[in-house]
């Protein structure tokens, strides 16, 4: 296999990203914001979020350049295949037509596998242009663009099944809720004990820390894991145990502040480190919970609820941008008072809904290494194996953690294995 590859290898060529497409923008006209309608005869295609960010009636704004095209976002970095009649947004769109020698859907893939550095919301276009793109023969290119196209699709299909199966968990806590007949008591009644995370700075040793960066509503994602030193009797103090519940304290983003996640050591025997020895930073609350008054997987589900979420935000304070939660509006929150077997219920309900989610993740990752990676670096001056520096994008789909908890991290993938040597 490895001497096909190499024969098709060869016939691959390299080049600058001035030779791979062309900048068409110019001489069209730019219809704003402002003018969007919300419905019309002419798509505009912009650089936000959705393929089709507005209407327009106006003819004259239509796009002159030939289709298909790739837009481009100049701020958000974002890219879009287009091979329908469209007007141009106003702001920071660039449209780029393929060189002749260029399948359009193959350059599409290959300059979304390229990981420009973010510079805010400053101009990107600059960071693209210093790209040099491999070029296969046109018919490998339209193959690997069939490849590909199929895979988006089936991992549109997923994303679906999971945002279902996601809906299912939120209705079964709706009926969990509607069970504790509006039966209150504050957290702190359900809590031994609430404390703040250590303000040392990280370094090269010491231990694990969890910061509000590995704290995502339900799960902990050990990216960007931390070592920081304590002594001996912090580490006591800040040890966490299966069941404690980790709460984000501060943030510019009001939604964050109050996401929190239970830590369980299963889900972090991945990580390389002693599961009792994880730590968490000065950003965070850990809440240790009274046994036997409310499951943390209960717990998480409240707080990432409208009902919870509303109760959080409404204790929150700000203060040079930042929005603060502190331990006593945390002990004042109102959480319903759910019966046992209610709980015991709605967890190996959640344990199942996991499992499908999993299985989905399972079935998502034994394709996704056929993908191009997320980052090839951008620079690279060739095509040479050794500049390109590729990594698989963190899975987080849930799994089981525990007997009792039905989510947990799945390993982050790392591969430096070129991409056009994957299909």
């Amino acid at each position: 296999r490895d001497g096909g590859v190499a024969a098709v290898r060869s016939e691959w060529r390299t080049v600058p990203f001035d030779r791979a497409a062309e900048d068409v923008s110019a001489g069209n006209v730019k219809t704003p914001l402002s003018d969007y309608l919300d419905e019309g005869r002419l798509p505009i295609v912009d650089q936000g979020e959705g393929l089709v960010g507005g209407y327009s009636n106006d003819t004259r704004a239509e796009c002159h350049a030939s289709l298909p095209v790739i837009v481009f976002g100049d701020h958000t970095r974002r890219l879009k295949y287009v091979d329908f009649p469209f007007g141009m947004g106003a702001d920071g769109v660039k449209v780029l037509r393929p060189s002749n020698d260029l399948n359009a859907k193959y350059l599409y893939h290959y300059l979304r596998s390229i990981a420009l550095p973010p510079a805010g919301y400053d101009r990107h276009f600059k960071y693209l242009k210093r790209v040099f793109v491999e070029v296969p023969p046109l018919s490998e290119q339209s193959r690997i663009a069939e490849v590909l196209d199929r895979a988006e699709t089936l991992l549109a299909q997923r994303r679906q099944a999971l945002l279902q199966l996601d809906s299912l968990a939120s209705a079964l806590f709706r009926n969990l809720q509607r069970a504790s007949q509006d039966r209150y008591v504050r957290l702190r009644e359900l809590t031994n004990e609430f404390r703040y995370g250590t303000s040392n700075k990280s370094g090269l040793t010491g231990y694990p820390a969890l910061r509000i960066p590995n704290v995502t509503s339900g799960s902990l994602n050990l990216d960007d894991l931390k070592l920081v030193s304590v002594e001996a009797a912090e580490l006591e103090r800040l040890r966490l145990r299966r069941g404690d519940v980790l709460f984000v304290r501060t943030n510019g983003n009001p939604d964050f502040v109050g996401r929190c996640a239970a830590y369980d050591p299963t889900a972090v025997r991945h990580s390389g480190y002693d599961e009792s020895q994880f730590i968490f930073a000065s950003y965070l609350i850990r809440a240790r919970l009274r046994p036997c008054t409310i499951d943390p997987i209960v717990l998480e589900a409240y707080m990432a609820s409208e009902s919870g979420r509303r109760e959080l935000r409404s204790r929150c304070k700000t203060s040079a941008g930042q929005y603060n939660l502190n331990t006593e509006g945390l002990g004042d929150l109102p959480v319903p008072i759910f019966a046992e077997v209610d709980q015991r219920l709605f967890v190996g309900q959640l344990t199942t809904i996991a499992e499908a989610k999993a299985l989905q993740s399972r079935a998502w990752r034994s394709w996704r290494p056929s993908l191009p990676p997320s980052n090839i670096a951008p620079f690279a001056a060739n095509s040479d194996d050794n500049q390109c520096s590729l990594r698989e994008p963190p899975c987080h789909s849930p799994a089981l953690r525990s007997s009792r908890s039905p989510t947990a991290l799945i390993a982050t993938q790392s591969s430096c294995v070129p991409w056009w040597k994957r299909w």
